[in-house]
């Protein structure tokens, strides 16, 4: 495939092969061998240069020829062509002939332009090297790693543009040749790696390194792209994502927490409409017993004052057959035990009482004002609400102090109470005890203290029992939200709930609350 020339340095005739003439259009006949056909032909931009090349080499100031020039096609275009060549001498080392071969390089030529342009004009780093270092850097690439010239640039190392480390902890240079073989191997490979520019400067890249054959040698490729911008975006659109799931968590936890209020404050104003409803019907009750109760004494008065008549009476049967009719009806028994039913019965209806009033207490539905109230009444109006909970396995001890009426939601803290006297219940899993304390904590401020012999908690846990949803009960036993919400609440009342606790022992929760609300700070 490529066009032979011979030419006759003593006669300067010129044979070129049918081929060299078909790689510029021509049919064998259609051009003369003469040297100046060649010369003819090459491109006024060429001949100067090419000429002088031809003559420094037949003079024997080149060691050997090789040239590219171009020349023109039939059609009009030109052709790039690589021309070689030898002399061939007499004894006395005269050249004679001149003889060599054109090879069209158009397409190469084209191909390396294409590359070139491409080379030049990328945004991103190209790098070209070979085991030896690097040989060759586009524009961008000197910019990048801030080296002023092509010939500094291939000074260096691919060592020489990297930090020792690589942010995962390896050496560079056991990686280097990590990604090299494995670019070799496979053709290309892509990762990300930390560089260094020349004059300290680290930033984060993205490597294409792909394996190429030049010149029938291997060498690589780097198509380096600086990420360090887009890396910070990146960071800071985690950052800010971040902050934003934490904003959402706590607009949902606040929003849990809201709904549970909420909950709370329906149960309350049904608690206050159930002992509403109770109270009339169980008023007309108590009263009803009241005097049934006097009813049924004086019956029994006036029965026994007709015995007394029967007994004294002149009819010696009228007694005997009384007496009889006693002893049949088991009148003895009936009489003292419907006088015990009848206790019993303003026993509970007295308790049916306490309830409905401590549910009236308890709840306040509607009632959000700050009011001087006594806590020692909201702590016994909770007891009752809980005791049928608590009764099976507690002992409640009190512990009460002297302290004065405290400015407060009462219904609030009611709550407060209930979920720390439940949660001190479910502590114990058989018998145990549940302290109840008041007292003053200093001269403007009261405490009160709930404290079991339950199973205690875990230090790793009792710095997360006041977040919301995290509860040391099992799987669905617990909701994580009753001591969120206390803490809510006896921050609300600008005091502090702290707690002890030690597994296998019990814990003590202490609140501390201002005898005085400054409201208007």
């Amino acid at each position: 495939n490529d066009g032979l020339w011979d030419w006759n340095l003593i006669t300067n005739e010129v044979y070129f092969s049918p081929k060299w003439k078909e790689i510029i259009g021509y049919a064998d006949d259609e051009l003369e061998n003469q040297f100046s056909t060649w010369q003819s032909l090459l491109h006024p931009d060429d001949i100067e240069r090419t000429q002088q090349i031809v003559q420094d080499y037949i003079d024997g100031k080149l060691p050997a020829y090789e040239v590219e020039f171009r020349m023109r096609h039939k059609s009009g275009h030109y052709v790039e062509i690589l021309a070689r060549g030898s002399l061939v001498k007499d004894r006395d080392n005269k050249p004679l002939r001149f003889v060599g071969t054109h090879v069209d390089i158009t397409k190469r030529k084209n191909a390396e332009r294409k590359f070139q342009t491409i080379f030049e004009s990328s945004q991103d780093a190209i790098l070209m090297l070979t085991d030896q270092g690097f040989y060759d850097s586009n524009s961008a690439g000197l910019d990048m790693f801030k080296v002023d010239t092509r010939e500094n640039f291939a000074k260096l190392k691919p060592s020489d543009l990297s930090p020792k480390t690589q942010p995962c902890g390896a050496a560079s240079t056991e990686m280097e040749q990590y990604y090299i073989q494995q670019a070799l191997e496979e053709g290309q490979i892509r990762f990300e790696w930390r560089h260094k520019r020349a004059n300290g400067e680290e930033f984060d890249a993205d490597v294409a390194l792909s394996a190429l054959q030049i010149n029938g040698e291997t060498a690589l490729q780097a198509l380096v792209r600086d990420i360090s911008e887009q890396k910070r975006a990146e960071s800071m659109l985690l950052e800010r994502n971040q902050e934003l799931q934490a904003a959402n968590k706590r607009l949902k936890e606040a929003q849990d927490m809201l709904v549970q209020s909420e909950k709370l404050a329906s149960i309350g104003q049904l608690a206050a409409g159930v002992a509403h409803e109770i109270n009339n019907p169980v008023g007309f009750i108590r009263s009803n017993m009241s005097s049934f109760k006097r009813y049924t004494q004086k019956l029994l008065d006036t029965f026994d004052a007709a015995e007394e008549l029967v007994k004294d009476s002149s009819d010696d049967e009228l007694y005997p057959k009384l007496k009889s009719l006693k002893e049949t009806q088991d009148f003895e028994y009936l009489k003292e035990d419907i006088l015990d039913l009848l206790e019993e019965s303003q026993e509970g209806i007295d308790r049916i009482v306490k309830i409905v009033k401590d549910l009236k207490d308890f709840s306040h539905a509607g009632d959000i004002e700050w009011e001087l109230s006594d806590l020692h009444k909201g702590l016994e109006s909770t007891l009752n609400i809980v005791h049928n909970e608590l009764k099976y396995k507690t002992t409640i001890e009190k512990h009460y102090g002297n302290i004065p009426r405290v400015e407060c939601m009462l219904s609030q803290l009611n709550q407060v109470f209930m979920n720390l006297l439940v949660n001190a219940g479910h502590a114990i899993d058989e018998r145990g005890i549940i302290y109840v304390r008041t007292g003053m904590h200093d001269s403007d401020s009261i405490f009160i203290e709930i404290e079991d012999t339950g199973c205690g908690i875990a230090p790793e846990k009792l710095s997360r029992i006041f977040d919301p949803f995290f509860t040391t009960k099992p799987i669905g036993q617990g909701t994580g939200l009753g001591l969120a919400l206390t803490y809510g609440i006896i921050e609300k009342h600008s005091g502090e709930i702290t707690v002890e606790s030690e597994v296998g022992k019990g814990t003590k929760f202490r609140i501390v609350l201002p005898i005085k609300q400054s409201l208007d700070g």
